[in-house]
């Protein structure tokens, strides 16, 4: 996790200790110097390392098993401390996966 992200503080709440930012995810068609591929969601994805803010530019297969919304809208993800499977907030679009190095 880049050490920007231990810095940011985070508003008291019922989920606040469960899950921390990890990046924000930006829809793009076009490719990226230094995209790599995520095998399993047919995408491919750049930029998360080089930036302070964890922005991740994102550019899909046509068969990526992602939906509409993640294709084309930005969107923020999180880390959980606990699974999101077993949160009581069960708010997410896709399964949790681990494709990013802490």
């Amino acid at each position: 996790m880049p050490l920007w992200a231990k810095l940011i503080h985070v508003k008291k709440s019922p989920v606040a200790s469960t899950r921390r930012y990890h990046h924000i995810g930006i829809p793009t068609t076009e490719r990226r110097e230094g995209e790599r591929l995520i095998e399993h969601y047919a995408t491919f994805v750049s930029g998360y390392e080089r930036s302070a803010y964890g922005v991740e530019w994102m550019r899909f297969e046509p068969e990526a098993p992602v939906p509409e919304l993640v294709r084309t809208v930005p969107h923020v993800a999180f880390e959980w401390t606990i699974s999101p499977l077993k949160s009581p907030e069960k708010r997410y679009l896709l399964r949790p996966t681990h494709t990013h190095r802490a």
